[in-house]
């Protein structure tokens, strides 16, 4: 069991939306932010790939002022581990709805789902023929109905490319050549292969250099790990560093790095 696959990004087939804003511009169009989640049955599906069945398991109870409690509990060896997050009742269907998000909430605290907090609010894509149907407040007060569909998530928010670029290519060492490239395997056949692949896919769907999304990952996670490889990180810390993705790339945009492919 290695409990950093728990932290691995899923398809964007297991990601669902919610709108969190829209509004009726002054020309009649619609405009919609939108969020992304994970549903229950992907977090479960994660604990049973990840875990195995019989070694997880999950127990409610009622929160201190309302709503309710999740504990999650993965087995390690004889030992149960146990996390606990909460959430309120929702307007539809409360109870069941606060179960939900509970467990959620929950699976956060083992990592489960944990980067989709560096995702910002996305427009969707609003067209006659989209996925999903709702309702935009027009400015008289009038409801306007309207179709949409999720907009793209980025790179580093998407599983890693199963064809890794040698790390040579990537880092190289001040005032080194870098070795010939290697046979590049079918798949990542250790953990910091998940780091190397996600910052080079991450930079090429923004078009950005990946030695200067590399770069800023190192100068954000300096102060927690000091002049450690990146590479050289492994569980909880590597989950960090995968975590940090998304800040590495703003900070490269800020910096304008040149378009370089790798």
């Amino acid at each position: 069991m290695n409990l950093l696959d728990l932290r691995l990004p899923f398809g964007a087939d297991a990601i669902e939306w919610r709108i969190g804003r829209s509004g009726v511009k002054q020309d009649g169009s619609v405009w919609a932010l939108v969020l992304a989640y994970l549903t229950n049955r992907a977090i479960m599906d994660r604990l049973d790939s990840v875990c195995g069945p019989e070694n997880w398991r999950n127990r409610f109870e009622r929160a201190p002022e309302g709503g309710v409690m999740c504990g999650l509990s993965i087995r390690i060896g004889d030992i149960w581990i146990e996390k606990w997050d909460g959430a309120e009742n929702t307007d539809v269907e409360s109870v069941k709805g606060g179960l939900s998000n509970a467990m959620k909430r929950a699976a956060v605290q083992w990592g489960i789902g944990r980067y989709l907090y560096g995702l910002e609010e996305g427009f969707a894509h609003v067209h006659e023929r989209g996925q999903y149907r709702a309702k935009a407040k027009a400015r008289d007060g009038k409801d306007v109905a309207f179709r949409w569909d999720p907009p793209a998530l980025p790179a580093w928010a998407l599983p890693p490319a199963s064809r890794l670029v040698p790390e040579a290519r990537l880092v190289p060492e001040a005032g080194t050549t870098p070795a010939p490239s290697a046979p590049v395997p079918a798949s990542p056949p250790a953990a910091q292969g998940v780091l190397v692949a996600l910052v080079r896919d991450s930079a090429e769907s923004e078009s950005l250099d990946a030695r200067a999304v590399w770069v800023a990952l190192q100068r954000i996670l300096r102060p927690t790990f000091g002049e450690r490889k990146l590479t050289e990180l492994q569980g909880e810390e590597l989950g960090m560093a995968i975590e940090h993705i998304h800040m590495a790339i703003a900070e490269a945009k800020a910096q304008e790095a040149p378009v370089e492919s790798i």
